[in-house]
């Protein structure tokens, strides 16, 4: 774990939750605690009191530097001592992580416990200060009772993490961070090691406390805001500092595959054509999930990822004489824009990370307001929380989730349909969607697509689509022809948000049932998921 030294009252019940849970924090082999304490504050007395609450936790490190990059680094090096066969608990210091009581059952279907989070805010909507445990300290969830829905639903953030990790993924792959939300896997058995995405696990997603709206997370939220804004201004931040390393780490990696292009020619192997650069670049630069992000918004490499197209071209475009074979010069040429036009792609990722984390603490900031009384969340603001009383719902501390209970969250389904190749497949689809899940008939949304070539044609294919749908219940307004756009990843993103308007339409829906939770399923006709339970009305409301 991660922890600042700002809050030793929260780390208080913290450090006791985990304990409770049978996490083995006196294990120096099993137990790595970062504090961050920036330079020159190790005495300071919030540094005393927090090193003192960790004083019975093995494996306790202090460092200057608190920063994404670093966190990912220490994470997956602690990961690389432990046994493949080893789980994982990776939470921040305002997270409390609740289990199923099948919790090994959880394990041996899905290869991992997932959790999403649910903000926990004080009764009167302030921040205020973490009472330690003690004799006569209400219990945490009882000074924080409200259980809301602001990370996913209101800042639209991701509030999904891994809970429990595994070593390695199902097809033996070694599990890595990319960021504390987010896994990769490489295979350390191989010379190439580059990021893969893991094996697929299952995706029951079990809720948990995050307390974020305490009186030192709204300073610390301030402070984030000010780094990140920072960061967009071009200023110097233990956060720039690891980028520049990661930029030059990036440009010697990345010159050294074009150098051995080079060598492989040289040495007489094949010349630099179109046909050998688009084999290159399919196993080099054709997978780079961060290029292939930068190729939907920059017309100039738009064909990149799809097999090295617009690689080719830059390369053949400095094919001076025109033999299609690039001289040393020529190709060398080539690779040094390449290699800067990847590197802006890396900057610009980033760029709108910080831009994105930015807006969200600017946001959180703007949503409160400082009184004599103390620091409260502005009663206009409170209704977009999504929040309830939490009586009744509260997991026992420490204690675990007897399971997800069906509930009343609204699910949309949205669903593209060939008209010219799924009309067998598309009632055993509804069969299962509708009658098995759950999904009501009136919130799947349908895109029928047909690339028949005359009106006649495809009002031929379309037509017993529509009729299989009505007969589902499916409304004839929730259903729309595709037919006159090529079918592209492209265009379905397009239509999904600005002609059938999915997102929109599971807003209304949600304006319509205050405090139910909302989820979007999509699915190719093709594919039948087989639930833990049946949705009902809906998702699990937990």
């Amino acid at each position: 774990a991660f922890v600042t030294m700002n809050e030793p009252a929260m780390l208080a019940h913290w450090v006791a939750w985990y304990e409770a849970l049978g996490v083995d924090l006196r294990s120096p082999a099993r137990t790595r605690v970062w504090v961050h304490v920036p330079r020159g504050e190790a005495g300071a007395p919030r540094a005393k009191a927090t090193m003192a609450v960790l004083a019975r936790v093995a494996g306790v490190n202090a460092t200057e530097t608190y920063s994404s990059p670093v966190k990912q680094a220490l994470a997956n090096a602690f990961m690389d001592s432990l046994p493949r066969d080893a789980l994982l608990v990776y939470p921040d210091s305002d997270e409390f992580f609740a289990y199923p009581c099948d919790v090994e059952a959880v394990v041996a279907r899905d290869g991992a416990v997932h959790g999403h989070m649910v903000e926990r805010i004080a009764a009167n909507w302030e921040f205020r200060d973490v009472v330690a445990p003690g004799a006569g300290a209400p219990a945490l969830p009882a000074q924080f009772p409200l259980q809301c829905r602001v990370t996913g639903r209101h800042l639209q953030a991701n509030h999904f993490k891994q809970m429990l990790t595994p070593m390695v993924d199902r097809d033996g792959l070694r599990v890595r961070y990319r960021s504390s939300h987010n896994l990769y896997c490489v295979n350390l058995r191989s010379k190439d090691r580059r990021a893969k995405h893991c094996a697929p696990a299952g995706n029951r997603s079990y809720p948990f406390a995050h307390y974020r709206f305490t009186r030192r997370a709204y300073d610390l939220a301030r402070r984030k805001r000010d780094v990140y804004g920072k960061i967009l201004a071009g200023g110097e931040t233990a956060e720039t500092r690891v980028a520049a390393r990661q930029d030059a780490e990036f440009l010697r990696a990345e010159k050294s595959l074009l150098n051995q292009t080079w060598a492989y020619v040289a040495r007489g192997g094949a010349p630099v054509t179109a046909k050998t650069l688009e084999a290159w670049n399919a196993r080099r630069a054709g997978d780079d999930k961060r290029l292939r992000v930068a190729n939907n918004k920059n017309p100039t490499v738009a064909g990149l990822a799809a097999r090295g197209a617009a690689l080719r071209d830059s390369f053949a475009g400095l094919d001076g004489d025109g033999d299609g074979v690039l001289a040393r010069s020529e190709f060398f040429k080539a690779a040094a824009a390449h290699v800067d036009l990847r590197l802006q792609a890396l900057r610009a990722q980033r760029a709108a990370k910080a831009r994105f984390q930015f807006d969200m603490y600017a946001r959180l900031g703007k949503e409160a307001e400082k009184t004599a009384r103390g620091v409260f969340v502005k009663e206009p603001k409170r209704h977009l929380y999504a929040c309830d009383d939490g009586r009744g719902d509260a997991a026992p501390e420490p204690g675990c989730w007897d399971g997800c209970d069906e509930g009343e969250d609204v699910v949309a389904l949205y669903v593209v349909v060939s008209a010219d190749d799924h009309l067998a497949l598309l009632p055993h689809f509804l069969a299962h969607w509708i009658g098995e899940l759950g999904v009501r008939a009136a919130n799947v949304l349908v895109d029928v697509n047909s690339n028949a070539p005359t009106t006649a044609t495809r009002r031929g294919a379309l037509d017993p689509i529509h009729a299989v749908l009505r007969a589902a219940g499916v409304p004839a307004a929730n259903v729309f022809n595709w037919t006159t756009t090529n079918f592209t990843s492209a265009e379905k993103r397009r239509r999904f948000d600005r002609v059938l308007k999915v997102p929109a339409f599971l807003e209304a829906r949600l304006a319509a049932t205050p405090g139910r939770g909302g989820w979007i399923a999509l699915a190719d006709v093709d594919e039948f998921p087989i639930l833990p339970s049946p949705l009902g009305g809906g998702a699990p409301s937990r």
